[in-house]
C-alpha cells in the first residue's frame, strides 16, 4: 500500500544518502561516527515510488553522502528507473548531485547532462583554505581541474557549495571572487557549524559577507546573471508577502538514510545515531509509513521556547534558520556553539536587509527587479526550462 503525506505536507522532493562512505576527510563534516554503508538499489527504488506516489506532479531528487560517487553505479539505475516511473505517473522531475568532485568523470558528466542533472560542487575556495581542512594539495588540483571540465561540458548545471570555517573567515571574500573567475555563477555559502567563532572571527565574517554583497550588485547592476543563495533566501523574505513561512522544507522534502529511516534532513539523520534521540528523530520508515505527529513538532518548533536570542531585529526570519537541530535539545551542539552559529546567521540576514534598504533609499527599483527574476529563474522549479 502507498504511504501517504497528508495533504498540507506534500512531498516534493526526496533526500537520498546514497552513501556514508567519503573519499575526503573533512574537519567539519556534520557525519557523526562514519560508516561505510551504502543505501541498497531496492530502499532507493521504494523511494523513488513513494515521492512519485504523492500528489503534485513536479518532483525533486537529491543524490547526498558521504560522496555520492562513490556510489554512481547506484546513483545511474535510480536515475533510470525514476525516468521509467515518471512516464507511468506523468511526473515532471529534476536531480541534483552534491560532491566533492574528486571522482568526476567525462562519462559521469555525459550522464548527468543527458538528464539534466544538477552538480553542486563542495568547495571552499583557494587551495590554502582546502588544505589542513579537507585533503591534500594532490586531491585539490584534481577537483580544480573536474569543476573545469564539468563548466566546460555542463555548464548550466555546475554550481559550488562553499563552507565558512572560522579559521578561514578572513579569507573569504578572496575564495568567493576565485569561485566566480573559474566560471561560477551560482554560489551557495554557509557557515561551518559546530564550531566556535570567536568575536572577531564574526567581525571579519560581516567585513567579508559586504564585500561579497558588493561585488555581487556589482555584477547584477551590470546585467550578469549572478545567483548567491543567501541574498536569494533573505530578498525572498523581505520582499514576500508571507513572511511567516518557515524555510525549513520537512513535509515538502524529506530526508531518506542508507537504511530507509526517514529524518527532517541529513542533520537530524545524524542526531538519530544518538540513542537518546534516535526515537524523536527517525520520523518514519520506507516499510512502515511516515509519523505525520513528528512532523508536525518539527515544524512548530521555535528556538525561543528554550531561551532568549534577543531576535527582535530579524523575528521571524531566522527562527527560520535556526531549527531544532541547534537547541539545547538536540544534544548536539552546546549552547555557545548554537549561539554563534545565529550570530554568523545574523549577520547574513542584516547585511542583505541593509543592501535592500539602500537600493528602496536609492530607488533602485531595477535592481531589485532583476534581483528578484534572477532569484526566481535560478530556482530548483524553473531552473531546467532551458534545457528544454
Amino acid at each position: 500500500m502507498p504511504i501517504k503525506i497528508e495533504k498540507d505536507n506534500r512531498l516534493k522532493h526526496i533526500r537520498l544518502m546514497i552513501t556514508e562512505r567519503c573519499n575526503l576527510n573533512c574537519k567539519y563534516c556534520y557525519l557523526i561516527n562514519k560508516e561505510q554503508k551504502d543505501m541498497e538499489l531496492e530502499t532507493a527504488k521504494k523511494s523513488v515510488d513513494l515521492l512519485f506516489d504523492q500528489p503534485g506532479r513536479y518532483k525533486e531528487i537529491y543524490f547526498f553522502g558521504g560522496e555520492p560517487l562513490i556510489r554512481f553505479d547506484t546513483i545511474k539505475k535510480v536515475i533510470e528507473y525514476a525516468e521509467q516511473e515518471k512516464i507511468k505517473k506523468n511526473k515532471i522531475i529534476d536531480y541534483e548531485l552534491n560532491t566533492n568532485g574528486l571522482l568526476i568523470t567525462k562519462d559521469i558528466l555525459d550522464f548527468l547532462r543527458q538528464y539534466k542533472v544538477r552538480i553542486a560542487f563542495s568547495i571552499d575556495g583557494k587551495q590554502d583554505t582546502f588544505i589542513g581542512l579537507r585533503g591534500t594539495k594532490e586531491q585539490y588540483s584534481q577537483i580544480i581541474n573536474n569543476l573545469k571540465l564539468t563548466i566546460k561540458h555542463n555548464n548550466e548545471q555546475a554550481r559550488v557549495r562553499a563552507t565558512i570555517h572560522p579559521t578561514k573567515v578572513q579569507n573569504l571574500f578572496f575564495n568567493f571572487e576565485y569561485l566566480y573567475d573559474l566560471g561560477i555563477n551560482k554560489i551557495a555559502i554557509g557557515p561551518a557549524q559546530g564550531i566556535m567563532w570567536e568575536k572577531q572571527q564574526i567581525k571579519d565574517f560581516h567585513i567579508n559577507i559586504n564585500k561579497i554583497i558588493d561585488f555581487y550588485l556589482d555584477k547584477i547592476r551590470k546585467n550578469k546573471i549572478f545567483y548567491v543563495t543567501f541574498i536569494s533566501e533573505y530578498i525572498d523574505c523581505l520582499t514576500r508577502e508571507d513572511k511567516e513561512r518557515s524555510l525549513c522544507y520537512l513535509g515538502e522534502g524529506l530526508n531518506i538514510e542508507v537504511d530507509g529511516n526517514f529524518t527532517a534532513c541529513s542533520y537530524c539523520g545524524q542526531l538519530a545515531k544518538n540513542p537518546k534521540l534516535t526515537q524523536l528523530m527517525n520520523i518514519g520508515h520506507i516499510n512502515k509509513g511516515i509519523d505525520q505527529e513528528k512532523i508536525k513538532y518539527f515544524l512548530n518548533y521555535l528556538i525561543c521556547q528554550d531561551f532568549d536570542l534577543n531576535c527582535k531585529e530579524c523575528k521571524p526570519l531566522l527562527c527560520n534558520h535556526i531549527c531544532f537541530v541547534y537547541s539545547p535539545n538536540g544534544e548536539k551542539y552546546p549552547l555557545e556553539f548554537m549561539t554563534n552559529h545565529y550570530k554568523t546567521r545574523k549577520v547574513m540576514y542584516l547585511a542583505v536587509k541593509n543592501m535592500y534598504k539602500n537600493l528602496i533609499k536609492n530607488k533602485e527599483y531595477n535592481t531589485i527587479r532583476k534581483i528578484i527574476s534572477i532569484s526566481k529563474n535560478m530556482s530548483v522549479k524553473n531552473y531546467n526550462k532551458k534545457f528544454s
